[in-house]
């Protein structure tokens, strides 16, 4: 994906005790591809997951630096530090990821 104005950006994610970074290649990028990230790395299942960033929940469907608030770098604007968005991953019971088998009762 490529997006006029857009540019690589770094994204944060806490999961509990866990502080994971995910590098986005483009602010056209959806939470949906984020998600599907996560579950790779995290084994949270998408389904299962509730991502959160400034106290609101994020919408699979749009991309992530529309909905945290990036701003597009302007021409000759040397400013990457700025470039990052946190974001706290939820999960529901049993949505798989640390200690989903300690669940399952006998």
């Amino acid at each position: 994906l490529v997006a006029a104005g857009g540019g690589s950006f770094t994204v944060e994610v806490k999961y509990g005790k866990e502080k994971l970074e995910v590098s986005v290649e483009s602010r056209a990028v959806t939470v949906a591809w984020l998600m599907e990230t996560l579950e790779e790395k995290t084994g949270v299942l998408r389904k299962h997951q509730k991502l959160i960033c400034k106290g609101k929940v994020l919408e699979a469907k749009r991309a992530i630096a529309e909905q945290a608030g990036l701003k597009a770098a302007t021409e000759g604007s040397a400013s990457t530090s700025a470039r990052k968005v946190t974001v706290m991953l939820m999960s529901s019971a049993g949505g798989g990821g640390a200690g989903a088998q300690s669940q399952q009762t006998a």
